[in-house]
């Protein structure tokens, strides 16, 4: 605790930490995704990236969005509502990568290629999620990491 202190530049020593109600709506298993959520998200995906476990070219999702949103949604959903994350999509390829530049420099760090499907599920579920810690003021204006419109 001393260490992330000592690193802040922002003096947040009188901030009043908000009041979190104890029953929040809607709950994330009443989150019903929808097609057209499925394909933007489908649509921005990177067609350079690496193919991931399941061995599914990027590219191919992006263009084949607007026949794979449907199914995908339904899949999505599906996982939703039964609370199963399949196991397939929990696999990772892992690569070592260098964390500099400099040759002689041994630091490496870990890179795990998850399946390009379940990043677009957790894009569609984060966006949802967001949005309801938004709307229900579970976001204090003090939060400043891991929030859009924010430099860290």
């Amino acid at each position: 605790m001393i260490f992330f202190a000592s690193q802040s530049n922002i003096d947040d020593s009188s901030t009043i930490l908000p009041v979190i109600p104890f029953n929040v709506s809607p709950t994330i298993n009443e989150t019903e995704l929808n097609d057209t959520e499925v394909e933007d998200i489908l649509s921005i995906i990177n067609p350079s990236k690496a193919s991931d476990p399941d061995l599914i070219n990027p590219k191919l999702l992006k263009e084949a969005s607007a026949i794979l949103k449907s199914p995908l949604c339904k899949l999505f959903n599906l996982s939703l509502r039964s609370a199963v994350f399949p196991h397939q999509w929990k696999r990772a390829n892992v690569s070592p990568v260098f964390k500099t530049n400099k040759p002689n420099d041994v630091k490496i760090r870990p890179i795990s290629l998850l399946s390009v499907i379940s990043k677009c599920m957790e894009r569609c579920v984060y966006k949802h999620v967001y949005n309801n810690l938004k709307q229900n003021k579970f976001l204090s204006n003090n939060q400043s990491g891991f929030t859009r419109g924010t430099q860290q």
